[in-house]
This record gives C-alpha cells, sequence and structure tokens, in this order.
C-alpha cells in the first residue's frame, strides 16, 4: 500500500479512537451524574452513542480490510496468521484487563466509588477467562471487565479473524467445518455485524485488483460520502432503524451492541465507499507525497497511528485513575482540557510498552504455541507406541 492511502488509513483510525474516547469522556457517569464533563458536553461536540458505535463500526470496514490483506499475502499459513493477531491483540488487551480489573479494585477498596456503582464489577474470575479467550460477546453473554466497555469490540474482532482465516488459509472442505464452528461460537449478535467487517475484505478485493473510478468520479464520491458520513455522526443525518419494544433481541438473543445492525451495514458501505474512492482519487496526490511536508506530517501521524488500540482499551481506565487522584471539578474547562490531555500523553507511554512491543509479544505466543505442539505430539507419539 502506498504512502497516501496508507496515511487516510492512519488518519481514520486516529480520529475514530479520538472520537470514541471523547464521547466517553463526555457521556460516562455513576450514579447517574457526569464524572469529567458537564451535562451539556454532548451538545458541544455532537458525539452521542450513536457516534461512538459508528466509529467503532469505521474499525471494523479498517479491520476487515487490514486483516484480509494480512491473510492473503503469500506464504501466511494459519499459524503464522494466528500468532500474528494473537501478539497484536494481546499486547494491549493483557495490560488493559488486567489494569482495568485492578484499578476498580482499589477505587472500591478506597471508597471512591461503591462496588455496585461500577458496571460489570462481578463475577472478575469468569470475566478473565472470558476476555483472555474472546468470548465475552458469544451468544447472550456481556462480560466486559470493569471500568472498560470498549473491550466488547476485541471479542468480535477476533471471531472475525477465525472466520476469514478458516476462509483464505484452510485448504478443502473441512474449511466448512471451521466455519461453521466459530459461527457457532461466536452466537447471532456477533454474526449480525460481520457484514459490516466483510465490507473491508471487500474493499481489499478491489483494491488487490487496483479497480477504481477514474479521478473525476473518485473525487466526486469522496466528497459526496464524506458529507454523509459526516452529517450521520453528528447527527443531522438519521440511517434507517427500528426503535420499539423487542428490537434489542433477535430469536431471543439479547443483541447488546448489535442491535442496531441495520444501521451498522448501511453506515459501512458509505465508510468503505469513501475509503474506495480516496483510493481512487490518490494519484492525484502523488507529487505531494514526495515532498518533504508529507514526509513530515506522514512521520507524526505514523506515531499517533500507533498509539490508537492503547488509546481505545485504555482511555476509560484512565480517565477514572486521574479523576481519582487529582482534585478534579468537571465544570471547570482547564481541568477537562487537563484530563483529556494527561489522558493522551499517558497514552503516548503506555503505547511504547505495549502495541510498539508487539514483536515481543509474538514471540512469547510463537514459543507457547511450539511448547503446545511439542507435547502434543509427544502424547500422540506415545498412544501409537502403547
Amino acid at each position: 500500500m502506498d504512502k497516501i492511502k496508507s496515511i487516510y488509513i492512519d488518519i481514520l483510525r486516529i480520529i475514530a479512537a479520538f472520537c470514541v474516547f471523547l464521547y466517553h469522556f463526555g457521556s460516562l457517569e455513576i450514579e447517574g451524574k457526569h464524572i469529567f464533563s458537564f451535562d451539556s458536553f454532548e451538545k458541544i461536540t455532537h458525539l452521542n452513542y450513536f457516534s461512538a458505535h459508528y466509529f467503532v463500526i469505521l474499525f471494523f470496514v479498517l479491520s476487515g480490510f487490514l486483516i484480509t490483506m494480512s491473510a492473503s499475502r503469500p506464504n501466511v499459513t494459519l499459524k503464522s496468521f494466528l500468532i500474528a493477531r494473537l501478539g497484536r491483540l494481546y499486547s494491549v488487551l493483557v495490560p488493559a484487563l488486567f489494569f482495568s480489573m485492578l484499578l476498580a479494585f482499589v477505587l472500591v477498596e478506597l471508597q471512591v466509588f461503591n462496588a455496585t456503582s461500577i458496571q460489570n464489577n462481578t463475577n472478575i474470575f469468569q470475566r478473565i477467562i472470558l476476555n483472555l479467550t474472546f468470548l465475552t460477546q458469544s451468544w447472550s453473554l456481556n462480560a466486559t471487565p470493569p471500568l472498560n466497555g470498549p473491550f466488547w469490540s476485541v471479542s468480535y474482532e477476533f471471531m472475525y479473524y477465525l472466520l476469514i482465516a478458516s476462509f483464505l488459509l484452510i485448504k478443502g472442505r473441512i474449511r466448512f467445518l471451521f466455519l461453521g464452528f466459530f459461527v457457532l461460537v461466536s452466537g447471532i449478535k456477533v454474526m449480525l455485524l460481520f457484514p459490516c467487517w466483510l465490507m473491508g475484505s471487500l474493499l481489499y478485493y478491489f483494491f488487490s485488483k487496483s479497480k477504481y473510478l477514474n479521478a473525476t468520479f473518485s473525487v466526486l464520491l469522496f466528497l459526496i460520502s464524506t458529507i454523509f458520513l459526516f452529517y450521520t455522526i453528528v447527527g443531522k443525518i438519521q440511517l434507517p432503524f427500528h426503535k420499539k419494544d423487542g428490537d434489542h433481541e433477535f430469536f431471543g438473543t439479547y443483541l447488546y451492541f448489535s442491535w442496531n445492525y441495520i444501521a451498522d451495514f448501511i453506515f459501512s458501505v458509505l465508510v468503505t465507499l469513501n475509503i474506495y474512492s480516496f483510493f481512487g482519487m490518490s494519484r492525484l496526490l502523488i507529487k505531494f507525497s514526495k515532498t518533504n511536508i508529507f514526509s513530515n506530517v506522514q512521520s507524526v501521524i505514523s506515531t499517533m497511528s500507533n498509539c490508537t488500540f492503547t488509546l481505545y482499551l485504555f482511555h476509560v481506565p484512565l480517565l477514572f485513575l486521574i479523576y481519582s487522584i487529582t482534585p478534579y471539578d468537571n465544570k471547570n474547562g482547564f481541568h477537562q482540557l487537563g484530563l483529556i490531555l494527561s489522558v493522551l500523553v499517558s497514552v503516548y507511554f503506555i503505547a511504547q510498552k505495549t502495541e510498539w512491543k508487539v514483536l515481543f509479544w509474538r514471540n512469547k505466543i510463537d514459543i507457547l504455541v511450539s511448547q503446545i505442539n511439542e507435547k502434543t505430539n509427544r502424547i500422540f507419539y506415545l498412544l501409537r507406541k502403547n
């Protein structure tokens, strides 16, 4: 992928991660009261539940594109693919998971908050296991850790990884056995958003074949899709969805974050068209990509992009931590700005020890997998020998 396309993907990731963070900053409540912002913050930023959720759908499309690209590379095996994906996810998920659990325990012990006022602060051991195995959202489960609701999407993502890997990296009819198994493990609500993720796979197909509209139509489609996306995110355009009794259930399964799946799919189509059209018009920016200004900007954006996963999984517990150890006034604009900047600076340094160390995690997982494989082979050898 050339520099122009790559930088646009990075910009979208930065915008999505920051806006999810800003939404939680302005919306999180304890006992019905906003903690970090004043009540009208949402009206100022135009970020509501739907806005934040649509940004997660944007992440799904980007993930579908990048992961399908990764699985489609020559010489990629199922083992190497899974090690790469687990290393990437665990590099941030494991530290964020235990940080959230520990922080919730400390805040309750120090009586900063009541145990009952912190959501998901029960069955801690089960939540740890389910988050480490990416089963938190299977069927009717919703087992995100305390102080960290954004964890829900990671389980969706990993199941999609397994599905695309089964389709692309397992040969023969047995792939359909694996596909069926992972669909059954995922459950209805995870599968309802799979088409959104697959829009990224479709985008990769056009990218790999270099099938684009001409530059003029690409610019026109980019402008139209950008306007539609912007007005949808700020609530000026409301995508079709149903709000009536029973809409949060589907064949007896409570949908949680997937209840608005019709609108989510429409939004994923808009995102895909936007990226596709930008790819088509990127040829107009080739000369600019060779300038020093572009190189400097790309370096900054790349660094920020490499912190987005850490920002996504660490921002909520960091908000609670900094809030609890400072004399914070949620009606003071300087305090609010200080809290936002403190989280962003903290994320930058945490990312250096988490997602920037992804090779460390991949090596550890590779060693673990090799040890398990060696012991398994030995067991089978002894069984055959006896």
